[in-house]
């Protein structure tokens, strides 16, 4: 039993260089866990980013059917859908983030964003209202300006 405490410590301390190198660690999951949903999101936002929008959309999708109860992934498919203005797809992904993860920021705004986009005024006037309530505290600082050096 000694051996095994051992063996897993030592493969522990091996991977605290990983940890801490964001290339590294995608490597490790990649090479150690190439199936698993985090792999799957990583490689996805890849191929959306290197211009390969087809894989990235299958990866983030198998991402989202390994790891359900996860927001990020739809939230990022989402935002990627809403890059290329497929309005509904996006707020199919929102709203699915949000029954998921209703206390996550980002899967509003997007989720707003959507629905204009898409020319559901109302619907995105009611996402605000929601959103207000839920996040009193919370400014969308890329509409508003606040100074640096108070007047």
């Amino acid at each position: 039993m000694g051996a095994v405490v051992a063996a897993g410590a030592l493969r522990t301390i091996g991977h605290i260089p990983t940890w801490h190198d964001d290339e590294l660690h995608y490597q490790a999951m990649q090479r150690d866990a190439p199936r698993s949903y985090r792999t799957l999101w990583l490689e996805g936002k890849d191929e959306f980013a290197a211009g390969r929008w087809g894989s990235g959309e299958r990866l983030l999708l198998a991402s989202i059917a390994f790891a359900p109860e996860l927001a990020g992934p739809r939230v990022d498919l989402a935002r990627f859908y809403i890059h290329a203005k497929l309005w509904q797809p996006a707020i199919q992904q929102l709203r699915a983030a949000i029954a998921v993860d209703s206390a996550l920021p980002p899967a509003w705004d997007g989720l707003r964003e959507a629905l204009l986009g898409a020319g559901d005024s109302a619907g995105a006037a009611a996402v605000t209202r929601e959103t207000r309530a839920r996040f009193p505290l919370s400014l969308d600082t890329s509409r508003v300006r606040i100074p640096l050096v108070p007047p």
